[in-house]
């Protein structure tokens, strides 16, 4: 059996281990534990109908970013978006904005920005 100093260690190295615990749930479930650095980019377009600020940025198909803000211009639409910065983007990139038909399957509809690199989708 325990006596009384005995018992109050083994509850304190309990306890420092439940908060051990807690604090390292906390990083690994909040953004704390996925601080990424970013890269922003400008892109204008002739119709942004469908894209909104938090729609993701894609290229060839991965997430990689999404869009910061979308501003009106009096011949085009600003788009300003930020990339995860360990993904190179190209100066001379083309990019789109793409709708996928998954509405017409009755799933919901894809509003990403993707952006084609070089890789293949639409180079120079």
């Amino acid at each position: 059996m325990f006596t009384g100093h005995g018992r109050a260690t083994q509850i304190a190295a309990g306890m420092a281990l439940m908060l051990t615990l807690v604090v390292a749930i906390a990083v690994i479930a909040t953004p704390w534990g996925r601080h990424v650095a970013r890269n922003t980019h400008v892109a204008y377009f002739d119709n942004t109908n469908g894209l909104y600020t938090g729609d993701e940025i894609r290229i060839l198909g991965v997430a990689v970013g999404t869009v910061d803000k979308v501003e009106p211009q009096p011949n085009s639409a600003k788009v300003t978006f930020s990339v995860d910065s360990h993904y190179q983007v190209p100066a001379d990139v083309k990019a789109a904005i793409r709708r996928s038909d998954a509405g017409r399957r009755g799933e919901h509809p894809d509003r990403a920005h993707r952006v084609a690199d070089r890789m293949g989708l639409s180079a120079p």
